[in-house]
């Protein structure tokens, strides 16, 4: 199975009960993005997740590995040039450097578990900036436009609800899913019930949930953050 497909279901898509933290590229304008998104505290990964989105708006299926800060300062001209355009037609003019260069679709999922569990281990920062690329990117291949920026728990981390909630979908077990109080899911945390039909309807099909990578992404030492969840049915 080549890679692409296999992140089709990155949970972050699509939310369909509660949205926290989205952003719609088609109603953001330039000046916001550049006054109140690059101010935030992960602009670098909405940076990446922004230049995995628009790679694949232009029908490619290539990762730049070098062409990042170039993405970030030509976008970041766009806007400034002109504020009052939405970031989504600010992206079709940018076209990113073909620095170092690798092509998704030779690159199968036991070749990417087996390098990004290694850099997890030695550069975790990376690890997960790579993540948001996949996200946008998978995100750009759905036809969306949305960047959920939400996940699994936050505001505040929790990642023992966020573990019993990864391990009932892989198991599968439903009764377990359903169990979860409803005092657990308010707030963001709120997004987690976007996973519970998706897993439910996955699980209809015959399909069987591969946890790729979860990351707990802690901004403050008192626990406040996102954690964030990628898999794929299959």
């Amino acid at each position: 199975m080549r890679f692409p497909g296999a992140l089709l279901f990155l949970v972050c898509l699509g939310p369909i009960l509660c949205r926290a933290g989205e952003l719609n590229l088609a109603t953001l304008s330039c000046d916001k993005y550049e006054n109140e998104v690059l101010t935030a505290a992960d602009s670098i990964n909405t940076v990446m997740w922004l230049f995995g989105y628009s790679v694949a708006k232009l029908g490619e299926h290539v990762m730049y590995g070098d062409a990042l800060t170039s993405f970030g300062f030509a976008l970041d001209a766009e806007c400034k040039n002109n504020p009052s355009t939405s970031l989504l037609e600010a992206m079709t003019s940018i076209r990113p450097k073909r620095d170092k260069p690798m092509d998704l679709t030779t690159l199968n999922c036991a070749t990417f578990e087996s390098r990004h569990v290694a850099m997890v281990g030695t550069d975790p920062d990376s690890a997960n900036t790579i993540m948001m690329w996949l996200f946008g990117y998978s995100v750009g291949q759905s036809g969306s436009h949305l960047f959920d920026a939400g996940g699994l728990t936050h505001f505040v981390i929790d990642e023992e609800l966020d573990q019993r909630i990864l391990k009932a979908m892989q198991a599968p077990d439903e009764a377990a899913l359903a169990a979860i109080p409803e005092s657990y899911l308010q707030g963001n945390t709120c997004e987690i019930r976007n996973w519970m039909p998706l897993s439910v309807g996955m699980n209809s099909l015959g399909k069987k949930m591969t946890l790729v990578d979860y990351v707990a992404c802690y901004r403050t030492e008192a626990g406040t953050g996102s954690a964030m969840g990628f898999v794929y049915w299959q």
